[in-house]
């Protein structure tokens, strides 16, 4: 992995976790440099604050940023949207965390809202992800059809168009959250990686972390997806405008 690319993937994990309420060290993101390059393992990090750390939290918000970074490292896409790579990628997120990947058995709250019934949320996954992979089939375009090279690397939909999807898909995820714990921050990874499939990546730091959190609160209590839209519209890029050269250094005093 290039230097640019573990630099990227550190600011937009760190993000999600901030969106979260969950801060991150500064240390902590200077060594996930070097394990992102190769230089050191995930592991290495994970007992070294484990020793230092006299926050149980702390330890687990930095075991859970460590987990996404990991999952980006060693997953390039994912291949399909369904259920099963979601609760997979819920339990490699958060394998420290009693019921990991299991789909919740009790009923919930978020921000203060009713979340759907647990005993609904079997049929009620099934109809999101039948939903998901309509709009995503509808969206792509036909493999029958030869595309310009220029074409290829093109995303599939307009960027308000793709982030008026992601917005009322998010919004149906909230109200879902069939996890116990860590909801909002499985839901960013894997509409991350639903972007990538489209030809956009989500850089959610490019908004600041209040005014997220608020377009959450907004769609799960007042029913209003459009502060979604409006973040996304903003985290949104086309990947290819993110393949311009960019030069770092390593931190310093690291060789």
């Amino acid at each position: 992995m290039e230097l640019y690319e573990a630099h990227k993937l550190i600011i937009n994990a760190k993000a999600i976790m901030h969106i979260d309420g969950k801060m991150i060290v500064p240390r902590a993101e200077t060594q996930s440099v070097l394990a992102l390059l190769g230089r050191h393992s995930f592991e290495m990090i994970s007992h070294l604050f484990k020793k230092e750390s006299s926050n149980r939290e702390d330890y687990t918000n930095l075991l859970t940023f460590l987990n996404i970074l990991r999952f980006h490292a060693l997953s390039p896409k994912i291949d399909s949207f369904d259920l099963n790579a979601l609760q997979s990628l819920h339990k490699k997120l958060f394998h420290h965390i009693k019921g990991a990947g299991i789909i919740r058995k009790n009923n919930k709250e978020l921000a203060s809202a009713s979340c759907i019934d647990f005993k609904l949320l079997p049929a009620s996954l099934r109809s999101f992800f039948s939903h998901m992979n309509k709009l995503a089939t509808r969206s792509a375009p036909s493999e029958k059809r030869v595309q310009p090279f220029s074409q290829k690397n093109s995303p599939t939909l307009a960027k308000n168009d793709f982030a008026t999807l992601l917005a009322s898909l998010y919004r149906e995820f909230l109200i879902l959250s069939p996890f116990i714990v860590g909801n909002t921050i499985v839901a960013k990874v894997f509409f991350e990686f639903f972007a990538n499939s489209h030809k956009f990546s989500i850089e959610y730091n490019k908004v600041r972390a209040k005014e997220f959190n608020e377009a959450e609160v907004a769609a799960i209590v007042a029913d209003d997806a459009k502060p979604l839209f409006n973040v996304f519209s903003e985290c949104l890029v086309h990947l290819s405008e993110g393949c311009i050269s960019h030069q770092y250094s390593l931190p310093q005093g690291i060789e």
